[in-house]
This record gives C-alpha cells, sequence and structure tokens, in this order.
C-alpha cells in the first residue's frame, strides 16, 4: 500500500507542478523536458519509490510524450451508431462507448494512449452528444475530457491489481469529475 501511495503521491506532486497534461500536450524543447525531469527526480528521491516502479513511470510518461497521434480526423474512427451506443475503430482495434444522460463511457479506455488522439475520439463524442461542465451551464472541451482520460490511464498503468485498477480501464466522462487531477479522482472514490 505504501508503494501505491508513493505512486499517487508522485503523480499528484507532477500535476501540481505543471501537470502530466502539460509534458504530454508538448514539450517544448530539451530544456523544458530537462526542468521536468529534475523535478520529478526529487520528487521520486523524497517518496522512496523502487528502481522499477521509477523505470515504469518514466517509460509511461515519455510513452504519452513522444508518441506519434495515430488519428488526423475524426473520420478515421469509422463512427457507427446503434442507439446511445457508438462503435468506433483506432489503432485497428474495435471500441464501444455509451452515453447515458450527461456521461460518455468508453470501454477499454485504457488501450488508446495518445492524448491528442484522445481528444480527437472526445471532439467526435461530443460532436453526438455534448458533456455538461461540473457547473451544469457550460459544456466540456475536448481537451478537458481527454486530461481526465489520462488521469484513468495512469491509474490503470499504476495501480496493482484490484477493484480500482478495473475502474480505471474505462473512462467515464461527466461533469462531477471534470478538471480533477489523479490524486482527486483516487480520494473520491476511497
Amino acid at each position: 500500500m505504501k508503494k501505491l501511495v508513493n505512486i499517487v503521491l508522485v503523480l499528484a506532486i507532477l500535476t501540481m507542478i505543471g501537470g502530466l497534461y502539460l509534458i504530454i500536450a508538448g514539450i517544448g524543447d530539451a530544456n523544458d523536458f530537462n526542468e521536468i525531469s529534475d523535478e520529478i527526480t526529487e520528487v521520486i528521491v523524497e517518496t522512496d519509490l523502487e528502481p522499477e516502479d521509477i523505470e515504469t513511470f518514466m517509460g509511461f510518461v515519455v510513452d504519452y510524450a513522444q508518441s506519434e497521434p495515430i488519428l488526423r480526423s475524426a473520420e478515421e474512427l469509422d463512427l457507427s451508431r446503434d442507439g446511445d451506443t457508438v462503435y468506433f475503430t483506432y489503432n485497428g482495434e474495435s471500441f464501444r462507448a455509451v452515453y447515458t444522460p450527461d456521461n460518455w463511457t468508453i470501454y477499454d479506455s485504457y488501450r488508446v494512449r495518445n492524448s491528442k488522439d484522445m481528444a480527437i475520439i472526445c471532439e467526435a463524442l461530443s460532436d453526438i452528444h455534448p458533456i455538461h461542465g461540473n457547473d451544469m451551464v457550460s459544456y466540456r472541451t475536448a481537451e478537458d475530457m481527454a486530461y481526465e482520460w489520462l488521469q484513468h490511464n495512469i491509474a490503470y498503468e499504476f495501480l496493482p491489481e484490484s477493484s480500482y485498477k478495473q475502474s480505471a480501464k474505462d473512462v467515464d466522462l461527466d461533469p462531477y469529475d471534470q478538471g480533477k487531477s489523479l490524486e482527486e479522482l483516487f480520494s473520491s472514490r476511497r
């Protein structure tokens, strides 16, 4: 449990020092990456993580930050609908998203590992059924929903086998989790 708490702490601190989303949205240059790496290293030293956890975590960050998007537009998803269920293809794999009032659930969402592609998918779903923001007046943006999706993927990657990990494999995009960090999402589900 201590290791899980340490990982959540590292991720929460990363969110506070500029957000993992900023890393993933695009690192400006090598200096930005070195600065962020130095901050991550400080946090890792303070939390006493095992070397294999550090390697896994850094590999995850680099994978998301450096991977090239697969999609150029939503048309490449080959969307099809059956009522409030949307089927789409991404990277040769089939996905299903189900709409219930003010909620999109994307099943097996952990398999999408590029934040720009996540935003394109979220935009396509929002075009069908927009989701309110947490003020219940505004509507969520594709980037905002992709950020939440990313938090789920981080949790799925790092949580040990448990009911928490199983619930993180699918993302529920609803008004209530808008803008929440991984730490806030984790705390609300305890």
